[in-house]
């Protein structure tokens, strides 16, 4: 447990990074060699970086909490690249930061990977992780091993964007709610996460 605030560097090897008992990890990830496994068991990774990051598995338990990076101006998102296998099991918490302005609807990759395992999602976490102006709608599409976000500015009733005929959701393509703020408005080191709150 504990909290990391910081870059984290992993070297040439195989490395891994485990977040466990209602640990903290906020800093840019990088590795060498993509030989790194990401397992988040009980607790919150937020990885600010807006660059790819290659992992050889991801794993999010159910009291784990992912938070993935967008860059908006440059069409670009922090996501993971999972060589191996990704699992979000049931009650995985997702959410989104924004590192630019967002001025229109777009779609951004937040994970991809070789096999996806995708549970149900924690809604709850979602808007505690993704708290202010935009709605989003979190996909995966299971047999292609990618989870995404497409996303647009928030109606003033928070209405849930419509989901275009060609974006259904179906057995293997699952969507849900979230809301994202730009990360310049949000206040992480002053908001304790949703598992550190309880502990």
């Amino acid at each position: 447990n504990g909290i990391v605030s910081g870059d984290i560097a992993f070297g040439d090897g195989a490395d891994s990074l485990r977040g466990t008992g209602g640990a903290v990890v906020r800093g840019e990830l990088t590795a060498t060699g993509g030989a790194l496994a990401i397992v988040v068991t009980a607790g919150t990774l937020q990885a600010p970086q807006t660059s790819v990051l290659d992992l050889t598995s991801l794993n999010v338990g159910a009291d784990g909490d992912l938070v993935v990076t967008l860059d908006p101006a440059n069409n670009s998102s922090g996501y993971f690249n999972v060589s191996g296998t990704a699992t979000l099991a049931d009650g995985a918490g997702l959410g989104v930061r924004f590192d630019s302005l967002l001025t229109a609807p777009g779609r951004f990759t937040l994970i991809d990977a070789g096999t996806l395992n995708f549970g149900d999602i924690d809604l709850t976490s979602l808007e505690e992780n993704s708290p202010y102006l935009y709605v989003v709608e979190a996909h995966a599409d299971v047999p292609a091993g990618q989870v995404f976000a497409e996303h647009g500015h928030a109606h003033a009733t928070r209405d849930h964007l419509p989901v275009r005929p060609d974006r259904a959701p179906d057995r293997a393509r699952r969507g849900h709610r979230l809301r994202v703020a730009p990360a310049r408005r949000a206040a992480p080191h002053r908001r304790p996460c949703r598992r550190a709150a309880r502990r």
